[in-house]
């Protein structure tokens, strides 16, 4: 078995809803729990991508795309972002084995 890219994935106790053009967000465990968050633009389309359990790979690919950008053009922006995340704890990252 290989590991493969860690997946992104939305912290389990993670509490959020999506606007349209709004995604709000909320941690009822963390150390802010009646902190909301509140993500628009590309931060909202990040965490829309987060559904799927993306690599960090799968993220910076989905952003370029959806963008018309260049994925070397959002890479950097978008690593910090979901590092910010997983930081913040509403984001969490694991390693998942390859067993084909």
């Amino acid at each position: 078995m290989t590991a493969e890219e860690p997946r992104w994935h939305r912290a389990p106790a993670v509490l959020w809803t999506d606007d349209d053009d709004v995604v709000y967000v909320v941690d009822p465990e963390g150390k802010d729990p009646f902190v909301v968050l509140a993500l628009e633009g590309t931060a909202a389309a990040i965490w829309r991508h987060l559904a799927a359990d993306p690599s960090l790979g799968d993220v910076i690919t989905s952003i370029a795309l959806e963008y018309e950008l260049a994925p070397g053009d959002v890479g950097t922006a978008v690593a910090d972002f979901l590092r910010g995340l997983r930081e913040s704890g509403l984001a969490t990252t694991d390693a998942v084995e390859n067993r084909a």
